[in-house]
């Protein structure tokens, strides 16, 4: 049976692109961020959700198509990259009880997890790196949508540099020892996984950064208590 020994920081982004045909990681802006804390007793233990002003030009009508978050709802609902990384870290260090999140600290304490082996992942890290290079915040005038909307930069520095769990392959593992196979026909997501697993879903939240976060603990939890 699945063990962990540190508690999980379960992540899922939702963003404005994805890292193809030329397109970089750096070229992506997050635009939602959820997060779950899963404890090594295999409970989730508290939540964390934020949208996300974008910092990049990049804006793919594939990807809004997808998340269902455009840019007129992000400038009313989205709050600036560097503020929700802030809360993000204030949210993990409150369990805790300290002041400031280092990276070997970290390391003893938690470890960061999500769906697949880098996409969320590098996107974080590359919001940290646009922290410290600095970077535009949206606006709007005239219905055009342009990055003079202030401009923000910081020394904060990414804490996350250690191994990443990826909870896909932990599920397709745990389901070839069940005999199961991933259901890849479907794509082989969190949605229809978690349904595999018994696990009840509302399709029409998935793509919801929280939602998918959330799904992948309720796995986890199937997987370590077998219930």
């Amino acid at each position: 049976m699945f063990k962990l020994d540190r508690t999980l920081i379960v992540i899922d982004v939702e963003t404005t692109g994805v890292p193809r045909n030329g397109v970089t990681w750096d070229d992506i802006s997050i635009i939602e961020l959820g997060a779950v804390l899963f404890s090594p007793e295999g409970r989730i233990v508290d939540k964390f959700q934020s949208y996300v002003l974008p910092y990049t030009a990049l804006w793919s009508a594939e990807a809004e198509n997808v998340h269902k978050l455009s840019r007129k709802f992000l400038l009313k609902k989205g709050k600036p990259l560097l503020e929700v990384l802030n809360y993000f870290e204030q949210f993990i260090c409150k369990q805790v009880y300290t002041v400031k999140l280092s990276e070997d600290y970290f390391k003893t304490q938690f470890q960061l997890a999500h769906w697949g082996s880098q996409f969320d992942s590098e996107l974080l890290k590359s919001a940290y790196k646009h922290c410290q290079e600095g970077y535009w915040k949206l606006g709007t005038s005239r219905n055009q949508y342009y990055f003079r909307g202030g401009f923000e930069q910081s020394d904060k520095i990414y804490p996350f540099y250690h191994n990443i769990l990826d909870i896909k392959s932990v599920v397709e593992w745990e389901f070839a020892k069940k005999g199961w196979t991933m259901d890849y026909k479907q794509g082989g997501g969190e949605e229809h996984s978690a349904k595999q697993l018994g696990i009840k879903v509302e399709s029409k939240k998935c793509h919801g950064a929280l939602y998918d976060a959330e799904l992948q603990g309720l796995m986890l939890e199937k997987l370590i208590n077998g219930n």
